[in-house]
């Protein structure tokens, strides 16, 4: 059973640094774009979806008390909360 636990923190870590290193690439590359371009390429359904996904993924976290999953979460809410900004500034 241990070995199971030990395991699950392994995966959990794994999947937090996976999860943020996405984020932290890839997010900020489109709010540079978008900065460069002056025009927000993503379009406003996904923006929102992204919010609500993120959103909801952080409140399902803290209810399992998954909290390797609320750090790139949370990181994924603010960069989305930039690029709606920017949507809204750019259109």
């Amino acid at each position: 059973m241990k070995g199971i636990i030990m395991l699950e923190h392994v995966f959990g870590f794994l999947t937090m640094a996976f999860a943020c290193g996405m984020v932290l690439w890839g997010l900020p590359a489109q709010i540079h774009k978008n900065r460069a371009e002056k025009h927000c390429g993503v379009a406003l359904p996904v923006i929102l979806l992204m919010l609500a996904i993120s959103s909801s993924r952080i409140a399902y976290s803290l209810t399992l008390g998954a909290f390797y999953l609320i750090i790139p979460d949370s990181l994924g809410l603010l960069l989305f909360l930039i690029i709606y900004r920017q949507y809204l500034r750019y259109r």
